[in-house]
């Protein structure tokens, strides 16, 4: 389980920026009608940043509460005990203050006192429809996470 600082690249993040560009360039076409050979680059780049977001890079949680957390890990239902102000990677979700959230992998989220936050558009997307609050286990991996105390 590495703890280290929260510098991996957040592929969901580039997404956001190809997204913005692909926005841009399509207004620019639309006004002058001459850009049609460069419109699929960042097409490309925004569809090959989700796909490295959601299948390649990996989950990401910083605690900033004042308690500890518990994650479990993405591959088994290994459990870390995550400390405030230090941050977890690989993980498949946590829990805190008695809730179960289902972090989406590549999802960058920050788990404050009043909640959990993710960065980018993207990101928001994917954990609304492949994350969040969970109220039963999907599978028995989730169970010792559901049955663990935080104290």
């Amino acid at each position: 389980m590495e703890t280290k600082k929260f510098g991996t690249i957040d592929g969901y993040l580039l997404a956001d920026v190809a997204t913005v560009v692909t926005v841009l360039l399509f207004v620019c076409f639309i006004i002058s009608k001459s850009m049609e050979g460069w419109f699929p680059i960042p097409m490309a780049v925004t569809g090959a940043s989700l796909v490295y977001s959601m299948f390649v890079s990996r989950s990401v949680v910083k605690n900033k509460t004042m308690s500890p957390i518990l994650a479990k890990d993405e591959n088994s239902d290994t459990l870390y005990v995550v400390q405030a102000g230090d941050v977890v990677k690989h993980i498949d979700g946590i829990k805190a203050n008695g809730i179960v959230y289902k972090i989406p992998d590549g999802a960058h989220a920050v788990l404050k006192e009043d909640g959990i936050y993710v960065r980018s558009f993207w990101a928001k997307f994917v954990y609304k429809y492949r994350g969040g609050i969970m109220d039963t286990p999907e599978d028995c991996n989730w169970e010792p996470l559901f049955n663990a105390s935080c104290e």
